[in-house]
């Protein structure tokens, strides 16, 4: 029952993290199309310090939007290093899937090399705003979900 609950932890981390990506893919385009570059990096700064949820939690309990993503990555990563061995986790069984795994190890070789790429998008991020960065971490994580799909079915 609890390896249901985690694939569902896991599942809902990742459809809140692609829909992070988008809003951040929108932004960069949206502001993009409309505002010069000084002022669409004041107002992409103004975005990233945004505190979420915007209402009805106090303000000590609201996470910046940059958090945000940060909390669901993490959350990706503890679900999934849990899915990987429901008895505790153990090195072999990555490097058991990546060596020996057939066409399964190479998307799942594929799949943390995709994740590695979007955590340092997510770290650039934290750093300096720009569009590129943005569009990389949307294709990232879009590419995560569609290898994810593969290595279910």
């Amino acid at each position: 029952m609890w390896q249901w609950a985690n694939a569902y932890l896991h599942m809902l981390g990742a459809i809140v993290f692609v829909g992070y990506s988008l809003f951040w893919g929108i932004m960069a385009f949206a502001l993009g199309r409309r505002v010069d570059g000084t002022r669409r990096l004041e107002y992409l700064t103004m975005i990233r310090a945004t505190r979420w949820p915007p209402g009805g939690i106090p303000e000590w309990g609201r996470i910046p939007l940059l958090g945000l993503g940060w909390l669901f990555l993490l959350l990706i990563f503890l679900t999934g290093v849990i899915l990987l061995n429901p008895g505790g986790f153990r090195m072999e069984i990555i490097t058991t899937a990546i060596a020996g795994g057939g066409s399964l190890g190479q998307l799942f070789t594929v799949k943390m090399i995709l994740v590695g790429l979007i955590c340092i998008g997510q770290l650039m991020l934290s750093f300096r705003l720009a569009s590129g960065t943005m569009y990389a971490m949307l294709a990232g994580a879009l590419c995560v979900t569609g290898v994810s799909a593969l290595l279910v079915h």
